[in-house]
């Protein structure tokens, strides 16, 4: 009955519990919704409509419901919201003065579930208001699931919301909503939502019934505080639960199970002309952009737990502008997307993004030669990772200026490379050999300075024995010579001198000095 303001933000999800059920025939009465302001009015009656189309049953409750946007004293700063589900003349709702429009969606789900312990309660209830958010994205979209750690959460069988912590009440809302969600995946929604769930007993009942899978979430669930906070963490901050994940087959400490970009959990049907923005400070590129360039919105959105996402972020700058992670957003559990807003959008031909890399010209090239030197580049560094085993790395390459190449990036080798140099290759030849170049930078990135070209020059003889040089290299044949030798002698080959386990030559190229 109670809706704790730091932590019931979930996002938009796509659960197997909220699956539509086929209403009977026959007029479901939804009561009359009374507020001062008609807002409030609009989305309780939005609310009702689809807790009916999730739950496949109506709730008896009073003919009249009374939202007020006035908590009593006790819950201010505890509580976002207060339902009193009366089958009597009048229920109520209590909403802070301040409260994102999927307060009342949860609130109005406790029309359904307002019986049993507060752990069952507030559980089905946040996954009710899941299903709600799913189907009305545009009117609740506020998110509702907070960045936690369970570390103190209780055991949800026995834990009381009455008087408790406001700490240990936001983490075991946030748990009984993942447990919830987890026994959603297993139990048909047609069982999980019925009246008759409102002990645990019915909810072990459930899960023993569900086979193994049910089996899995009941222990986890009889096992105590302590099993319960081991199964329900989500370590890999996609939104999902390590439960969650064993249970359907993606990986519970990989944010990207599959690799496609996007986080665990992410809705399935992405927004259009929407790219998902990589964790950490790792550029992507806006598929789509305004024709006219200059100043215009970019719109994120998304699953980001526990942080107001700007609405909009004004940026000035060339038709392949990137945008990265934020900084604020570190530790909080979830997914950001990122899209251009306005009225005619063309697609981003100055940019391109590929597995191990983000590439973008600030000046136009010719038509297509973006997206071509990306694949020659990803198709090399996926050449040079089988051949030096190294670790995985991500790539910032930038068409402009005069340098040849930068230092390392945060979280990537960050190469720019002049402009006039892309701009001739123009053959297959020259842009393979561009974009061996371009790959081996990556890979010696950590070498100071003085080491990086000519080692990389060494890199692509050694994996493309006879290829050509790029323009973009420069490294006279005396300095490379030095480099050849050197991974001839390391056992381990370029693993070896890149890790520091082998001697690599020094400045001058006539002797080796320790990594």
């Amino acid at each position: 009955m109670r809706t704790l303001l730091r932590s019931r933000r979930l996002g938009r999800l796509l659960l197997a519990a909220s699956g539509l059920l086929a209403l009977p025939q026959g007029a479901y009465a939804m009561p009359t919704f009374l507020a001062a302001d008609p807002e409030d009015v609009r989305l309780a009656q939005e609310a009702w409509t689809a807790g009916l189309a999730c739950t496949g049953r109506t709730p008896v409750t009073a003919p009249v419901v009374r939202i007020e946007r006035k908590l009593p004293e006790w819950a201010v700063y505890r509580f976002a919201g207060l339902a009193n589900w009366s089958d009597k003349v009048e229920a109520k709702i209590r909403l802070a003065e301040r409260t994102r429009p999927a307060v009342i969606a949860h609130e109005v789900a406790h029309a359904w579930v307002h019986v049993g312990p507060s752990g069952l309660v507030e559980g089905r209830t946040a996954l009710l208001t899941a299903c709600m958010q799913q189907q009305n994205p545009e009117s609740f979209a506020g998110l509702l699931e907070a960045r936690s750690e369970l570390e103190i959460m209780p055991d949800l069988r026995v834990w009381s919301a009455v008087g408790d912590d406001p700490t240990v009440i936001g983490q075991a809302y946030l748990g009984a909503f993942r447990l919830f969600r987890a026994m959603g995946l297993v139990v048909p929604p047609e069982r999980l939502w019925s009246e008759e769930v409102t002990r645990w007993d019915t909810v072990e009942r459930l899960l023993a019934e569900a086979g193994p899978p049910g089996e899995r979430v009941l222990a986890a669930l009889a096992g105590g505080a302590e099993t319960q906070r081991a199964a329900l963490i989500d370590p890999d901050l996609d939104g999902l639960s390590i439960l969650y994940e064993q249970l359907s087959g993606t990986d519970p400490v990989t944010w990207d199970s599959d690799g496609d970009g996007w986080w665990d959990g992410a809705p399935t049907v992405h927004p259009e002309g929407s790219v998902p923005l990589r964790r950490g400070q790792i550029p992507v590129c806006l598929p789509m952009v305004p024709a006219s360039g200059g100043l215009f919105a970019v719109e994120l959105g998304g699953q980001l737990g526990g942080l107001d996402i700007p609405a909009q972020l004004v940026s000035n700058g060339p038709a392949g502008m990137l945008v990265t992670w934020l900084t604020a957003w570190t530790g909080h559990p979830g997914g950001v997307y990122a899209r251009a807003k306005g009225d005619t959008l063309v697609a981003n031909e100055q940019c391109a993004m590929r597995r191990h890399l983000t590439m973008r010209s600030t000046q136009r090239l010719a038509d297509g030669s973006v997206g071509a030197i990306a694949d020659a580049v990803e198709a090399s560094v996926v050449t040079i990772l089988a051949a030096t085993k190294v670790a995985d790395p991500f790539l910032v390459v930038e068409v402009d200026g005069e340098a040849t190449f930068l230092t390392l990036t945060r979280n990537g080798s960050h190469v720019l490379v002049p402009v006039a140099v892309p701009g001739r290759a123009t053959t297959d030849e020259a842009r393979d050999s561009l974009a061996r170049a371009i790959a081996s930078l990556s890979i010696v990135g950590t070498l100071l300075p003085h080491e990086r070209a000519p080692a990389a020059a060494a890199l692509v003889r050694t994996v493309w024995p006879g290829a050509p040089i790029a323009p973009a290299l420069g490294a006279p044949a005396y300095e490379v010579a030095p480099w050849t030798r050197a991974v001839g002698k390391c056992a381990r080959g370029w693993s070896g001198l890149l890790d520091g386990t082998c001697e690599t030559p020094d400045a001058t190229g006539r002797g080796t000095t320790p990594q």
